[in-house]
């Protein structure tokens, strides 16, 4: 009875839906969580509509509402939804006399999601794209939102042109970030402006922050967060590498000793040396298969020597390697902002510090962290196979140019489980949006087909004009990429990725939703049910002893023993049910791989049918027989044939070696043909 329940579930663990269909909890009324609100938050960051809001978004959700879950979220008579946004200030985001700005935002507004907001109703709010729109454009029209680490300010800010209420604003968004802390793991390397413009002052709170920046924001060690520096003047110099220190203490001594050197500002000698070096193996940089972020962080007053040589060596670090984030605090208020945006990976990681108190160390830093543990992926060319170990809710993220053959996503469970999610639209897809999703305990793929793909990524501007990707004829790709997202649902959770050209994913001859067994499945099926029966074995020796010494027993044990065997059979009928369910599926592959094992030089020599007498209106399924020792094996008997006759009867295919003269068929059983 166990065996038979066992195996019936290890089938339906191989099939896994694999989703191929767009899931878009953002427009869904009432959806809530923090998965939403992610969601939500991504879209609206992707779109490029608006500056930084410093995470206030994100913290007004969960203030508000607990992300949707409070149970007043969704109230009768109530549509502000996630963000609970008053009618009143809807109104104010549609008010154009107002707020003459509006025009311009609502035509990007329209263009990139398809929403006219001149006519979003206050109904409309209780999906949650439009509540966290009705509550951005609203924030945009106020402005001045402090910085994230300005938890007290941000709650003066929001209580005072928000809500108003009396809730504990800075409570709540630090139990938020607290359950959202960063996990991924950093290469890091500082780039230090050490001119003479720089001065000393200014230098030794240049190293407050690095030092400040580790002690908040990483952890030291191995097989985690490594920070390497380079400083630069006239020159520049590596002071160390990124793997030259593994614990805080001797990181922190070092960045103490980092020199002040003077002298002028040779910018672009320091960014050729952190590609030519710092993000080198022999620098001390992890493979990019070891889904470890890169970061670089410039601090430099922007006042180059030769501002059209930065260009260029900036323009070759971005090339070089696209998914290094490079960050750029500008030291003073007098800089070459056209320099500071090209060394950046985009303008919105360039900030301006005009003094480097503690407070705006603390609050620079946080910023950092977020942008690094949210908002990056490690880049995977086709073919490149990826390892990686991920422990319950821990995530790893890639990111692949979409070739023009399309590609196929291979995921190889190797312990625990992981759960893939794949977009075109944002760089961290979760359950509430993402265009794929791959849930497997084994193997499972799917494939991007760029021909069927209806793709909203942000337009590349040229010139100030937007400019929709287009195919690079050069190297066969697409200018689309496709963002990936790995979490582990267990503990010590390994995986592997494989990544080919083309449709190479498993033919799907099972239902549309399912994920069909392969060889490397059924092998490893058919090792978990030896198992499972040697377990049985041992399983039925014991229940013999136990039920030996309790019938010694008295007779409170005997009534318990009753209470057991009704249960038994309570459990044996829940079986039969599981059995008659029991697809064609499962018994396909057992009777082709039955004969695929039979015809191969390694199986048995000949494949002996034999018969038993039966009623025909019997259906197929797994029966119960004895074997030489009396223990009850499962056998499966195929009804659906009729071998023997017209008289009826139902035929197993038995393994008997019969080029043995002495072996005869098994007690029960005729010989049929040899």
């Amino acid at each position: 009875i166990f065996l038979m329940a066992a195996k019936v579930i290890i089938l339906s663990l191989f099939c896994f839906a694999v989703v191929q269909s767009q899931v878009d909890l953002t427009l869904v009324p009432n959806a809530s969580g923090s998965d939403v609100v992610k969601a939500v938050v991504s879209k609206i960051e992707t779109a490029r509509l608006f500056p930084t809001d410093h995470r206030l978004l994100r913290r007004i959700a969960y203030v508000e509402s607990l992300d949707g879950e409070d149970t007043r979220a969704f109230r009768d008579g109530y549509h502000g939804g996630i963000w609970q946004v008053n009618r009143a200030t809807l109104i104010d985001t549609q008010n154009l006399s107002a707020h003459p700005g509006l025009v311009s935002l609502y035509d990007k507004v329209q263009a990139y999601f398809g929403i006219d907001w001149r006519f979003v109703t206050w109904e409309d709010l209780r999906m949650p794209l439009y509540s966290g729109l009705a509550a951005r454009i609203y924030l945009w029209s106020v402005g001045g939102i402090p910085l994230a680490g300005e938890i007290d300010a941000q709650a003066t800010y929001w209580r005072t042109s928000y809500n108003g209420t009396a809730k504990d604003f800075a409570t709540l968004v630090k139990a938020l970030e607290k359950d959202e802390e960063c996990n991924i793991d950093v290469d890091l390397i500082f780039v230090l402006d050490s001119s003479g413009s720089i001065g000393r002052g200014n230098f030794q709170s240049v190293r407050e922050f690095v030092k400040n920046f580790i002690m908040s924001g990483l952890t030291i060690r191995e097989d985690e967060d490594q920070v390497g520096v380079i400083v630069f003047s006239d020159s520049a110099q590596v002071v160390f590498n990124l793997n030259a220190y593994q614990n805080q203490a001797q990181l922190l001594s070092a960045v103490d000793s980092i020199p002040y050197i003077a002298g002028g500002t040779n910018t672009d000698a320091a960014l050729r040396q952190l590609i030519d070096e710092g993000f080198t193996v022999g620098g001390g940089a992890r493979l990019d298969s070891q889904t470890v972020l890169r970061v670089a962080i410039v601090m430099t007053d922007g006042k180059s020597n030769d501002p059209s040589d930065t260009l260029i060596a900036a323009a070759h670090v971005h090339e070089f390697n696209p998914a290094i984030l490079v960050y750029v605090v500008g030291v003073t208020d007098s800089v070459n902002q056209e320099e500071l945006n090209a060394i950046a990976t985009s303008p919105e990681l360039v900030a301006h510090l005009e003094s480097f108190d503690n407070s705006l160390l603390t609050e620079y830093q946080e910023e950092q962290s977020y942008e690094i543990c949210v908002k990056a992926s490690s880049p995977v060319d086709v073919g490149e196979a990826l390892n990686g170990t991920l422990e319950q809710g821990e995530q790893a993220r890639f990111q692949l140019d979409i070739p023009v053959v399309g590609l196929t996503i291979h995921l190889h469970v190797e312990a625990g489980r992981v759960v893939m999610y794949a977009s075109t639209e944002i760089p961290n897809p979760n359950s509430a949006l993402h265009d794929w999703k791959l849930d497997c305990l084994i193997a499972c793929d799917f494939f991007v087909d760029p021909q069927g793909l209806d793709i909203v990524q942000t337009p590349v501007t040229v010139d100030n004009t937007e400019q929709q990707p287009q195919v690079n004829e050069s190297s066969n790709l697409t200018n689309f990429t496709l963002f990936l997202v790995t979490e582990g649902k267990e503990e010590n959770t390994s995986f592997m990725v494989d990544t080919t050209f083309g449709d190479t994913s498993t033919p799907k001859a099972c239902e549309p939703s399912c994920t069909c067994t392969n060889s490397t499945e059924l092998r490893r099926l058919s090792e978990a049910v030896e198992q499972l029966e040697k377990g049985f074995d041992t399983l039925h020796r014991t229940t013999n002893r136990i039920y030996t010494l309790l019938t010694q027993q008295n007779e409170e044990v005997k009534e318990k023993l009753t209470e057991v065997g009704e249960k038994l059979e309570s459990v044996q009928e829940d079986i039969r049910i599981l059995q008659d369910s029991n697809d064609d599926l499962f018994r396909r592959h057992l009777r082709d791989d039955a004969m695929e094992m039979a015809s191969t030089e390694q199986g048995l020599s000949s494949i002996n049918p034999c018969k038993r007498q039966a009623e025909r209106s019997n259906t197929s399924g797994f029966y119960w027989t004895r074997n030489t020792i009396g223990h009850p094996v499962p056998v499966y008997c195929d009804m659906e044939r009729v071998c023997c006759g017209e008289s009826g009867a139902w035929m197993r295919v038995a393994h008997i070696n019969m080029t043995d003269s002495t072996h005869s068929c098994p007690h029960g059983f005729s010989v049929i043909a040899t």
